[in-house]
């Protein structure tokens, strides 16, 4: 008799949802023992390798039991963790067609930090990706509260959030404070529009007035 395939939904970093993944092959390792010649317990790992049917992509999941882990039912509660990590909130990378490659690499790397959770270093780099914005927009003099206070690309009314910011990063910097994940992500999320109003939509802009230039 054919074998039936196994199916289940997992979260697929790469599809970034719940796809279905196909079972392939698992490795079973379990054992038991006796506590002080009075009881047995039981443990068990369970590595099960899974393939996405979305992109094909490979995740492994590894089940852990212990028979003294149950719930108020009594049912035993099981472990299950997935290498790599399933990053169920993550946050996408933003394609930039015009920033520089030195600003991108510092964009990178903070997305990176939030989706593995290194909140000390992804508010350090935010900090760092404003200042880098500032000086590549030629605003080089004093710090970055001068930076921020000095420059021209954007409107006085963000000019005063961005000083937030600043203080995110300085806290992580000098007092060693980690913020909030959803902090983090509102700061992501500002810095990014501010990389698309500085860059992408001045060049889009640029292009637009030299189509109908021409034809005017």
């Amino acid at each position: 008799m054919e074998k039936t395939e196994r199916i289940e939904k997992k979260f697929c970093n790469k599809c970034n949802g719940k796809r279905n993944h196909k079972y392939q092959v698992d490795f079973l390792f379990e054992d038991s023992e006796i506590i002080e010649n009075m009881f047995g317990v039981e443990w068990s790992e369970n590595w099960i390798i899974w393939q996405c049917m979305g992109c094909d992509e490979i995740v492994i999941e590894k089940v852990d039991y212990f028979s003294e882990d149950r719930d108020e039912e009594g049912n035993p509660i099981l472990t299950n963790t997935f290498y790599p990590t399933r990053n169920i909130k993550s946050l996408k990378k933003k394609t930039y067609i015009k920033i520089p490659q030195k600003l991108r690499v510092i964009y990178n790397e903070i997305i990176d930090s939030y989706n593995n959770s290194c909140l000390l270093l992804c508010s350090i780099g935010l900090r760092t990706l404003l200042e880098a914005v500032c000086v590549d927009k030629g605003i080089v003099s004093g710090n970055l509260m001068n930076k921020i206070v000095n420059s021209t690309f954007i409107t006085d009314n963000i000019k005063k959030n961005l000083h937030g910011i600043r203080y995110l990063g300085n806290d992580a910097t000098h007092d060693f404070i980690s913020p909030k994940k959803e902090d983090l992500e509102l700061t992501i999320k500002i810095l990014e529009d501010i990389l698309n109003t500085v860059y992408d939509l001045d060049y889009k802009s640029t292009i637009m007035y030299n189509k109908f230039k021409k034809i005017t």
